[in-house]
């Protein structure tokens, strides 16, 4: 016994840890919009409509209240960091146009 505790204190910090690695999950937060959802997408469509197709935005903000953004952002456990942001315009509640791009469809 003390001799397996005198090699585990001879060996340094840093040999331990590039023996041992860590497992890193991938984290995706948001929305995310493809090519697909943005074809059904047609001006004059009211917000449940558009909330139909695309799902509930990310951010709504009070002070836009014709603008709904779709933020999506997914890191990887290599640490890899891919992100997409697109945004709905609305005039009195009615759809007008859209901005950003669609992920590719087989993203996700």
């Amino acid at each position: 016994m003390l001799v397996i505790s005198h090699a585990l204190v001879a060996c340094s910090s840093n040999q331990i840890s590039n023996l041992i690695s860590t497992y890193r999950v991938d984290i995706q937060q948001g929305n995310i919009v493809v090519a697909s959802n943005l074809a059904q997408l047609k001006p004059g469509m009211t917000q449940e409509q558009v909330k139909f197709i695309l799902g509930s935005p990310l951010l709504t903000d009070p002070f836009h209240a014709n603008r709904w953004d779709y933020v999506y952002r997914y890191q990887a456990g290599s640490g890899a960091i891919e992100s997409n942001r697109f945004t709905v315009h609305f005039n009195n509640r009615i759809y007008t146009h859209y901005t950003g791009g669609a992920m590719p469809e087989n993203k996700r």
